[in-house]
């Protein structure tokens, strides 16, 4: 028999706890038993949540659109300030397409390939509606050249991106400061 307060052996290893604590119905987890729970409820959050998220509201895809563009031309700002050289923001309003391109100093145009995601379409729904340079003028053109400059300038432009329910968000291209900003969901008279 083992006297209270000593170390014994069991089946599952040694156990240093005097009998009078083991007598009083305390009961602890192992930690093997508390790993077993976590990972179960790891699996259990894995297979849950990707069912709950179709529950959420998720943002439109216009404003997704919007937010994309936006990023694309906060991107040709800071790239072109990055490697000294012009980059060309073009939005096709007819395609509903936008892509940056670089004007080397010889005055040629390269298209980066789209391996950081600089060229964009429009999703089904969504399409350009009108396109404002600085002077405040709506243009028809079919394809708008917004100009990004190593200094940090740019062509101030209003971007307007409408949906088919008539809702629209504006990317806003501030000459300076070096902001593009978003806003929207307005409805469309």
């Amino acid at each position: 028999m083992v006297a209270l307060g000593t170390t014994g052996t069991s089946k599952a290893g040694t156990w240093s706890r005097s009998r009078r604590h083991r007598m009083s119905g305390e009961k602890a987890f192992t930690l093997l038993e508390l790993l077993v729970v976590l990972v179960v409820l790891t699996i259990s959050a894995a297979i849950v949540f990707p069912k709950l998220e179709a529950c959420l509201p998720r943002e439109s895809l216009l404003w997704r659109s919007g937010k994309r563009l936006a990023s694309v031309a906060k991107y040709a700002r800071e790239v072109s300030i990055c490697t000294q050289s012009m980059h060309l923001l073009h939005v096709d309003r007819q395609a509903g397409t936008y892509w940056v391109a670089t004007r080397t100093v010889a005055g040629e145009l390269t298209s980066p390939a789209n391996v950081l995601g600089l060229c964009g379409q429009l999703p089904d729904g969504v399409r350009f509606s009108a396109i404002e340079l600085s002077g405040g003028d709506s243009l028809s053109e079919a394809v708008v050249v917004i100009r990004f400059s190593p200094e940090g300038w740019c062509d101030p432009a209003i971007v307007s991106i409408v949906s088919s329910d008539g809702r629209m968000v504006r990317v806003i291209i501030n000459e300076w400061p070096a902001r593009t900003d978003l806003f929207g969901a307005d409805l469309v008279e």
